[in-house]
């Protein structure tokens, strides 16, 4: 620091300059001897050099004094950027939070969907609606098909257990009959009376989930519609959420190419 007595005899404290060494050539020899020198500090008081600091024009690129305009304009183009992210931040963060809470919300009928499409899907397999049991069972019928009526189907099926479970029963030839029955079927020689009883039993839980699956009525044909349409929603938004190479621009859009190729592929050969 230096100290520097104004003519007033205000003495004020100046930072030193910093010190520079600059060549001279001495006449006499012709060599060059580097000299020491110092920038003078600036004058006048503290406050009187700070105003000419903060007053002193800031020019532009070509030289010409910058304005506030020409500030704000050269900040135009990020602040434009900024905003535009600030917009799509908004968007992922409602694409993240419908996504969350749709599938939270509809899990469970993903589940009656799921289950039950896969159970349909090998019906030549099994039976996914009923449990079928079969057993062999003799019924104490006339021979001729002309003498039998329904009371004698009826007191046959008593010794069964099944008074009372008749629907209505054919005859396929004429030494043959098939009787329907509430929860089954039995098919039986009339000559010999011998048969087979196949009772049917509903699956529990499965059998209600296929008829929600096949055969929506009422409040749930509208439901089902409102599930619909939170498919396509949890699809749309499951584009945005990931970022990056892990998001559509990056793998994303390989997987979703290959997801949509397959469903294409099956239309094409079915």
């Amino acid at each position: 620091m230096s100290t520097v007595v104004r003519a007033t005899g205000e003495t004020i404290s100046a930072p030193s300059a910093p010190e520079t060494e600059l060549p001279v050539t001495s006449s006499s020899t012709g060599t060059s001897i580097p000299v020491r020198t110092r920038e003078a500090p600036p004058q006048g008081t503290a406050r009187e050099v700070t105003a000419r600091r903060t007053t002193t024009p800031v020019t532009g690129p070509r030289g010409q004094p910058r304005t506030p305009e020409a500030e704000t304009n050269e900040l135009a183009p990020a602040t434009h950027r900024s905003s535009r992210a600030v917009r799509r931040g908004r968007w992922r963060q409602t694409a993240r939070w419908l996504h969350r809470d749709l599938g939270y919300f509809f899990t469970g009928v993903v589940l009656v969907y799921s289950v039950s499409g896969l159970a349909m899907n090998h019906a030549e397999h099994w039976d996914p609606d009923f449990v079928v049991e079969r057993r062999e069972v003799a019924l104490p019928l006339p021979s001729d098909a002309a003498q039998v009526d329904d009371a004698a189907v009826d007191s046959a099926l008593a010794g069964l257990g099944e008074h009372g479970a008749l629907r209505t029963y054919d005859f396929p030839t004429s030494g043959r009959i098939k009787i329907f029955l509430e929860d089954g079927t039995i098919a039986s020689e009339l000559g010999s009376g011998l048969g087979t009883y196949e009772s049917l039993r509903r699956r529990p839980v499965l059998y209600g989930m296929n008829r929600l699956h096949l055969e929506p009525k009422g409040w749930w044909l509208a439901f089902s519609d409102v599930f619909a349409v939170a498919l396509l929603l949890i699809a749309l938004t499951g584009l945005v959420l990931a970022r990056g190479r892990h998001g559509l621009e990056g793998r994303g859009k390989w997987l979703v190419g290959a997801g949509a190729a397959l469903p294409l592929l099956g239309l094409l050969l079915a």
